[in-house]
């Protein structure tokens, strides 16, 4: 995920890979790896509950969806509804095509193979939207912490 961060903003990953941050506090002298490729947001799971307090319906989404170091939530709710809704479309989409379209409207083998590709692409795109907010699948992101 973070090389294509870095791609798509146009950073060179070799450079950016860990740097090291010195940072003194009185005697004591602490060197730590820092990510260069995590972009900093608002909502991200790490300045969260450092930097501002949760309203209540923020609380209510964090005691089901889990929010990993370096995502943030708006990014997923965006995500996952963009995904949800997309799924609506298609099925309603092909509702309306099986009222206009002629060839679509006699029972038969074309309706039958329209409407299961139609289904399919529907479950697949909410099992995407499910799986980008559980974190599950190809967007779990346990391996980065």
């Amino acid at each position: 995920m973070n090389h294509i961060r870095a791609w798509l903003y146009g950073r060179d990953p070799s450079v950016l890979k860990n740097s090291q941050v010195r940072t003194e506090e009185g005697d004591n002298t602490c060197i730590q790896e820092k990510d260069n490729l995590t972009l900093p947001t608002l909502y991200s799971s790490d300045t969260i509950q450092d930097s501002r307090k949760l309203n209540i319906f923020e609380q209510a989404i964090l005691t089901v969806v889990p929010l990993r170091k370096g995502d943030c939530l708006p990014c997923k709710l965006t995500g996952t509804l963009c995904m949800g809704f997309s799924g609506v479309i298609v099925l309603s989409s092909a509702k309306v095509g099986v009222k206009k379209n002629p060839l679509l409207q006699v029972k038969g083998r074309q309706r039958t193979i329209y409407l299961a590709l139609c289904g399919a692409l529907f479950l697949g795109l909410e099992t995407i939207a499910v799986c980008r907010m559980m974190d599950w699948g190809p967007f779990d992101r346990s391996y980065d912490d």
